[in-house]
C-alpha cells in the first residue's frame, strides 16, 4: 500500500515538474555546447548556470551540456582548479567553452578549524596536502603516507609490521615528554588518522602554528591535522573502483656468518680473552667437510636463521569501491574498502574493512542536514613471541645451532630458544578492533550571512585481544625431548564510548570592501573506557583456546574503568579589507576533568595578521610577474593535558590498589581483601603551555612558481612529568610541572608547475625544514642511553666519548683505568672528570642527538598524453643513530657476528681505525654506551615511484567508462645512507629487535563510470 502511494506521489510530482518546465521554456531558449580544457579534453561535471535565472546543469562524460536560459542571459561555467568564465548567450543556440587551469589558485579553499577559508587570505601556517599525493602510496596506514609531503612535518616509520607500520608524526619538533602526536580531526570530529581509507579523502590540512591551531586550544600544542572526506555532488551517479595487488620484501637485514666461520671467529674471541678455544681445529675441519654434505642436519647444521624466519608471503592487496550520486536535495557518497597485508614472517598479518556513507540533505532553502556513518573493522595477527625478540634473533643466533632436525622435529635452537618454531607453532596474538561512529549535523541559515550549525557524534570502539600460547616440543641432536613451556590464554576486552556535541554560530558580512566573518562555538567531549581481562594456563587440549578449558590454579582476572570530559568555549574573528590587509583572532577556553578544580580551566588565544602586497596599486604593473605576495605573522598560546600511563586520566588524584587472590593480605593463614595507596596525588598540576610566534612569506611568480618560507619559535613550559620521591615513601611518583622545552625552526617550500604544449605537463615541489630542539629546564634525572638534559635536545644519546681503539699496551698503561683487562684493539674512552684517573659514570656526556634535522623532500610529477610518472624523494640531513647489544656488538652474550664485524682490530691487522674492536668474550669495556657505536643516520630515500597510463577518453567512453588508468608502483625502492649495514635508518636507536621496513611493488587499476 505504501509503495502504491509513493508511486502516485512520484507521478504527480513528475507531472508538476514537467508543467513547470514547460511554462518556463516558453520564455527561454535551449543552449547546448561542449566544455573542454586547454588540451581539448572534455571537462566532466563542469557547472553551467544562468546568471539571471535559476537554471543550472553539469557537463556529461563527453563534456556536453544543455540548458534552458533567457536569450539575453550570461552563462557562468566553472570547474574546480580552473578559471570561471562568463559568456553572453546573445540568443545563440550553441556555445562551446574552453576552460583554462587556474594556476593562481586565488579561489582555492582550504579547510581550517571549524570552517574553511580562501588560501590567499590565510594568515596562519597551513600546509595543504592534495589527496592524490596520498592515494598513490601503497600503504595500510595513512600516517606513514604523509612522510615527505609537507615541510615541518616529520614522519618516522620505524616498523614495517602489518598493522603496526604507522608513521610517528611530529609537527615542528617535540615540545613535551608526554604524548607528542598531533590532533587529528576527521570531518570536524576527533578521530584516528589510521582508521580512514585514503581513497575517501578529499583534502588534508596541516595546522602548524598557533594562529591556525589555537581554535583547538588544549589539544593543539602538537599541531593539528584536518581531514575532509569526499562528498557527493550534483552530478548524477559516479562509480569508482581503485585497487592494487603486490608483494613486500625487507629493505635491510644483517648478513651473518655461516657455521664454520662462527666457530672460527668465536675461538678467536676466546683466545683474545685468555680462554681455551671452544672448538678444536679438528672438529671445525670435520664440520667444514660435513656441512652441506651430511644428511644428518642435527649434527652439522648451517642454519640461515634469516631465511628460515622470512617464510611469510608478504602479499598485499587493497580494494576500494565508491558510489556517489544524488539530486538537488539529497546527495549520498558511499564507499567500501578492503585492505589485506601478509607479513614477511608467518603468522603475521593485518586486515581492515572500511564502510562509510556521507549523506547531505537539503530540508529547505535555509536548512540542511548531514549524516555520516562509518564502520571500520580490523584484525591484526602476530606471534605470541614478541616481534622484538624474533627480529633480534636474526643478527644474534649462531648458524651452528639447528632449527629443525633431520627427522622433521623442531631442534633445540640456541640456548633452548628456537624462534622459527615459536613463530610457526608457538601460538598467536590476535587483536580485533571495531570502530562505529555517527556524525549528524544540522545547519540553519537564520538570516543572510548568519547561520547556526549543531552537531552530535557518538562512537563506539570495542577491542578484543586474544593471546594463546601453545607449547612447542623441541628435541636435541640425540632425539631427546626437551621440557616444554606451559600453554596459556590471556584475553583482554577493551570498550570505549566517545561523545562529542558542538554548536557553532557563523556570521559573514561584506561592506564596501570590508569583509568580516565571525564564529562562536561550544563543544562538549566525553569518553568512557573500560577494560576486562582473564588469564588461565595449562590447557589440557592445546587447540581448544577457551578460558574455561584452562587450569583454575593460576587464573587471574582484572578490570579497570576510566572516564574523561572536556568542555570548551571558542571563537574566531576574521577581517580583511579588499583582500589586502588581513587579520584573525582566535580564543578558546577549555576545562578538563583531568585537573583539580582550581586549575581545571585555561584560556588559549592567538592573533595573526597578513598583508597581500601584490594587491596594492603600486604592484599592479607587475601582476603578470608577481601573481601573489603575502607577508604574515602570528602569535598564540596552546595547551596540553594528555599524559602517558595508567593514571593519565586522574593525575591529581591518589591511586589505590585492591588486593585480591595471591596479593591479598594473610592473617592467620586466611586471605583478607584490602586496599593500599599506590601513588601520590598532586592537586596543583597545571596545563602544559606552548607559546609560539611565526613569521612567513608566500610568493607566486608567473602563476607557475610558488615559494613559501616560515620561521618560528615555540616554547613549552610546565611540562608534565613524574619526578622521583624518596623510596622510603613506598609510593609511585606523582606528576609535576617541572620542565621547559624550546623549538626554533624554519621551513621552505618551492613549487613549479607548467605545460609544454598541449601534451606534456611537469610539476615539482621541493621542501626543506629544520628544527633545533633544546631542553631549557628539566628537573627529571636520567642516566640511561636516552636522556633529557638541560641545554641539549630531547632524547639525546648519553655515554662515554670514545677516542678510537688502543694501539699498544704502552698506550693502555698511560691511559686512565677503564673496565676489565684491556689489550690493544679495545675501545678507549676520554676522561671528562679530571679529579681522578678512573673512567666512571662521572665521565659520561651527551654523545649524539636522535632528533632529525634538515628534513627534505622532492615530489615530481610528469605526464605526456596518457602516460604519467611521479616519484617522491625524502630524507634527513642530520641525525645520530645507535645500534646496541645483540644488534651490533660482536659475540654479545655469546651471540654470533655479522660480516661487517670482520673489519676489526687483529694481531695481524693492527688497525686502530677499524670499524670494530678486537673480538672478545664478555669484555665489559667494549659494550659500554659510547660514541663508538653512534652512527650517522642521515639518508636519502626513494619513498615512492609510480608509472601510470590512462586510456584516452575517446576510447573508454565507447564502453561507458569515464576513466581507466593502470599503474605500477614501488615503495622504499632505494635508500642511500652511511648507517649500520643491515638496519633500517628510520629506526636509528635499537638493539636490532624491530620489524624492518619493507619494499613494496604493486600493480593497480583506477576505473570510473
Amino acid at each position: 500500500m505504501k509503495k502504491l502511494k509513493l508511486m502516485k506521489f512520484a507521478l504527480v510530482l513528475s507531472l508538476f515538474l514537467a508543467a513547470a518546465t514547460g511554462a518556463f521554456a516558453q520564455q527561454t531558449i535551449r543552449v547546448s555546447g561542449k566544455v573542454t580544457d586547454q588540451r581539448d579534453e572534455p571537462v566532466i561535471a563542469a557547472t553551467i548556470e544562468g546568471k539571471k535565472g535559476k537554471a543550472i546543469t553539469i557537463s556529461d562524460v563527453e563534456g556536453n551540456y544543455s540548458i534552458n536560459v533567457l536569450p539575453n542571459d550570461t552563462l557562468i561555467v566553472s570547474f574546480m582548479g580552473h578559471l570561471t568564465r562568463e559568456i553572453p548567450v546573445n540568443s545563440q543556440s550553441v556555445v562551446n567553452v574552453e576552460l583554462q587551469e587556474n594556476n593562481k589558485l586565488i579561489d582555492e579553499v582550504v579547510v581550517v578549524g571549524y570552517g574553511q577559508q580562501k588560501k590567499v587570505n590565510l594568515t596562519g601556517a597551513v600546509e595543504v596536502i592534495k589527496s592524490d599525493a596520498v592515494a598513490k602510496r601503497a600503504s595500510g596506514q595513512l600516517s606513514s603516507m604523509l612522510q615527505g609531503l609537507a615541510p615541518g612535518v616529520t614522519v618516522t616509520q620505524n616498523s614495517g609490521q602489518p598493522g603496526k607500520d604507522m608513521g610517528d608524526i611530529r609537527i615542528r619538533g617535540i615540545g613535551t615528554i608526554n604524548k607528542a602526536s598531533p590532533l587529528t580531526i576527521i570531518d570536524d570530529i576527533e578521530g584516528d588518522i589510521n582508521s580512514i581509507d585514503p581513497q575517501m579523502i578529499e583534502s588534508i590540512s596541516v595546522l602548524k602554528d598557533a594562529a591556525s591551531s589555537a581554535i583547538y586550544g588544549s589539544r593543539a600544542a602538537n599541531g593539528v591535522i584536518l581531514i575532509k572526506t569526499k562528498r557527493a555532488k550534483e552530478e548524477g551517479v559516479t562509480i569508482n573502483y581503485n585497487g592494487y595487488v603486490g608483494f613486500q620484501i625487507p629493505t635491510e637485514l644483517p648478513q651473518t656468518v655461516n657455521a664454520v666461520e662462527h666457530m672460527t671467529y668465536l675461538n678467536e674471541a676466546y683466545r683474545n680473552s685468555g680462554k681455551t678455544p671452544l672448538y678444536t681445529d679438528a672438529y671445525i675441519q670435520t664440520y667444514r667437510d660435513s656441512m652441506g654434505v651430511s644428511k644428518n642436519l642435527s649434527l652439522y647444521p648451517n642454519t640461515d636463521w634469516k631465511r628460515e624466519l622470512l617464510r611469510g608471503s608478504g602479499f598485499q592487496q587493497n580494494h576500494f569501491l565508491s558510489l556517489m550520486g544524488g539530486g538537488k536535495n539529497v546527495k549520498v557518497a558511499s564507499s567500501v574498502g578492503y585492505f589485506d597485508q601478509k607479513g614477511i614472517i608467518r603468522n603475521t598479518g593485518f586486515t581492515r574493512y572500511n564502510f562509510r556513507i556521507n549523506t547531505d540533505i537539503k530540508l529547505s532553502n535555509r536548512m540542511k542536514a548531514r549524516i555520516d556513518t562509518r564502520v571500520t573493522y580490523s584484525n591484526m595477527v602476530e606471534p605470541v613471541q614478541t616481534i622484538q625478540t624474533i627480529f633480534r634473533t636474526i643478527p644474534s643466533y649462531p648458524a651452528n645451532y639447528v632449527f629443525k632436525n633431520t627427522d622433521g622435529t623442531w631442534g633445540e635452537g640456541w640456548n633452548n630458544q628456537n624462534p622459527v618454531a615459536d613463530v610457526e607453532e608457538g601460538g598467536t596474538t590476535t587483536a580485533k578492533n571495531i570502530l562505529m561512529s555517527i556524525n549528524a549535523g544540522l545547519n540553519y541559515e537564520i538570516l543572510e550571512g548568519l547561520s547556526i550549525d549543531v552537531n552530535y557524534s557518538p562512537s563506539f570502539n570495542p577491542e578484543y585481544i586474544h593471546k594463546f600460547s601453545t607449547p612447542v616440543q623441541k628435541y636435541n641432536a640425540s632425539g631427546k625431548a626437551l621440557a616444554k613451556s606451559v600453554s596459556y590464554l590471556d584475553e583482554v576486552a577493551n570498550r570505549a564510548f566517545f561523545h562529542t556535541f558542538k554548536a557553532l554560530l557563523n556570521f559573514n558580512k561584506s561592506i564596501m570592501g570590508h569583509n568580516i566573518s565571525a564564529m562562536v562555538g561550544y563543544q562538549a567531549d566525553y569518553s568512557n573506557l573500560t577494560t576486562l581481562g582473564a588469564f588461565r594456563d595449562d590447557f589440557t587440549i592445546p587447540t581448544f583456546d577457551v578460558i574455561d578449558a584452562g587450569n583454575i590454579k593460576n587464573q587471574r582476572t582484572s578490570g579497570t574503568a576510566y572516564e574523561y570530559s572536556l568542555l570548551s568555549l571558542f571563537g574566531r574573528v576574521n577581517y580583511d579589507y579588499q583582500g589586502k590587509y588581513l587579520f584573525e583572532a582566535n580564543i578558546r577556553r577549555d576545562g578538563t576533568s583531568r585537573f583539580a578544580q582550581d586549575s581545571r580551566f585555561a584560556t588559549f588565544p592567538s592573533l595573526s595578521v597578513g598583508w597581500r602586497m601584490s594587491e596594492e596599486d603600486f604592484m599592479q604593473n607587475m601582476s603578470d610577474v608577481v601573481s601573489n605576495l603575502k607577508l604574515r605573522g602570528s602569535w598564540g598560546i596552546l595547551g596540553n593535558q594528555s599524559l602517558e600511563g595508567l593514571n593519565s586520566y586522574y593525575p591529581t588524584k591518589p591511586t589505590m590498589n585492591f588486593t585480591t587472590g595471591s596479593t591479598a593480605y594473610l592473617f592467620n593463614g586466611i586471605q583478607n581483601l584490602g586496599a593500599a595507596l599506590t601513588q601520590l596525588a598532586n592537586e596543583e598540576l597545571r596545563w602544559e603551555q606552548t607559546e609560539m610566534i611565526d613569521f612567513g612569506v608566500d610568493l607566486q611568480l608567473f602563476s607557475k612558481l610558488s615559494v613559501s618560507f616560515d620561521w618560528y619559535k615555540k616554547v613549552t613550559s610546565n611540562v608534565l612529568m613524574q619526578l622521583d620521591v624518596p623510596l622510603t615513601m613506598g609510593l609511585l611518583k606523582p606528576y609535576q610541572n617541572a620542565g621547559k622545552i624550546e623549538n626554533i625552526g624554519w621551513e621552505l617550500s618551492i613549487g613549479y608547475n607548467t605545460y609544454f604544449g598541449k601534451d606534456f605537463s611537469f610539476g615539482i615541489n621541493v621542501g626543506i625544514s629544520d628544527v633545533m630542539n633544546k631542553v631549557l629546564d628539566m628537573k627529571l634525572t636520567s642516566t640511561s642511553l636516552l636522556v633529557n638534559k638541560e641545554g641539549y635536545a630531547l632524547n639525546s644519546l648519553w655515554g662515554y666519548e670514545a677516542a678510537g681503539l688502543f694501539g699498544s699496551q704502552e698506550e693502555i698503561n698511560s691511559w686512565a683505568t677503564q673496565f676489565g683487562a684491556l689489550k690493544p684493539g679495545d675501545i678507549k674512552y676520554v676522561k671528562q672528570n679530571t679529579n681522578n684517573n678512573q673512567i666512571g659514570s662521572d665521565d659520561e656526556k651527551i654523545i649524539g642527538s636522535t632528533i632529525p634535522r634538515f628534513t627534505y623532500n622532492a615530489m615530481v610529477n610528469m605526464a605526456w598524453k596518457g602516460l604519467d610518472l611521479n616519484f617522491l624523494l625524502q630524507g634527513v640531513g642530520k641525525c645520530d643513530g645507535y645500534i646496541s647489544t645483540y644488534g651490533i656488538m660482536p659475540f654479545y652474550n655469546g651471540s654470533t657476528i655479522q660480516y661487517q664485524h670482520l673489519d676489526r682490530y687483529t694481531e695481524e691487522n693492527k688497525n686502530v681505525d677499524a670499524a670494530f674492536p678486537r673480538f672478545t668474550d664478555g669484555l665489559a669495556n667494549n659494550i659500554k654506551n659510547s660514541s663508538f657505536w653512534v652512527k650517522d643516520a642521515s639518508y636519502l630515500r626513494l619513498k615512492n615511484l609510480q608509472i601510470g597510463y590512462t586510456l584516452p577518453q575517446a576510447t573508454t567512453r565507447k564502453v561507458g567508462v569515464s576513466k581507466l588508468r593502470f599503474n605500477v608502483s614501488a615503495q622504499n625502492l632505494l635508500t642511500l645512507t652511511n648507517f649500520w649495514k643491515g638496519y633500517d635508518v628510520e629506526a636509528p636507536v635499537t638493539d636490532g629487535g624491530f620489524y624492518p621496513q619493507v619494499k613494496t611493488i604493486t600493480l593497480g587499476i583506477d576505473l570510473s563510470f
